[in-house]
């Protein structure tokens, strides 16, 4: 049995893999369609409502200015174990930024190399004590796709991780959306062909 090559999707912010999962049908159907899976990890920080836990609600770290990203990490480190290895990467929000460091330094999680990186409303990591990660640019193809409506992430911080990426090997697209990843026919059609286009997979 031949095994699909396996993309690595790390969701937003107060959300899971089955949450990202379920509102990216449409580009999990598409990228199956070209052979590859489409692999969901669920951050390993919980979110507390005061009252009880919300299982379906997590995050990679807590979204507080000053945040610690090393259990988000530990959980692909494991990740990477039990399920890799993984070609390339894609995520969301929260989950972008913890892409792009993943796709710069893939030996923090013990992966020898992530193929290219892709981010939907994506931003770099802020806190000083990471700015290592961006010391040199992304090296590996990466796709930014943002929405001209997103109200969450303002563009220039989008912009941000735009310009950590090197300049021949990024690729920008733009949606007429907010913060989301689009499922519009078009847009998805775009993404899985850039990802055919730079792993050098052919669409079966």
């Amino acid at each position: 049995m031949t095994t699909l090559p396996k993309i690595l999707c790390l969701h937003g912010f107060v959300q899971s893999g089955p949450v990202l999962a379920a509102k990216t049908q449409g580009l999990r159907a598409a990228f199956l369609a070209a052979g590859y899976e489409l692999f969901y990890l669920t951050a390993p920080v919980p979110m507390d409502s005061g009252i009880t836990e919300l299982a379906d609600h997590r995050g990679w770290w807590l979204d507080d200015g000053i945040y610690d990203i090393d259990a988000g990490i530990s959980a692909v480190k494991q990740c990477v174990l039990s399920e890799g290895p993984f070609v390339g990467v894609l995520g969301f929000s929260q989950g972008a930024a913890l892409a792009s460091a993943l796709v710069a330094h893939p030996e923090i999680v013990g992966h020898a190399f992530f193929h290219f990186g892709i981010f939907f409303s994506g931003y770099r990591l802020d806190p000083v004590d990471y700015q290592w990660i961006y010391k040199e640019k992304v090296t590996v193809p990466t796709l930014h796709v943002w929405g001209d409506l997103d109200t969450v992430m303002e563009e220039s911080q989008s912009q941000r991780l735009l310009d950590s990426c090197e300049e021949g090997l990024r690729t920008l697209l733009t949606h007429p959306g907010g913060h989301f990843v689009p499922q519009g026919k078009l847009m998805v059609d775009k993404i899985v062909k850039w990802t055919v286009e730079v792993s050098g997979k052919e669409r079966e």
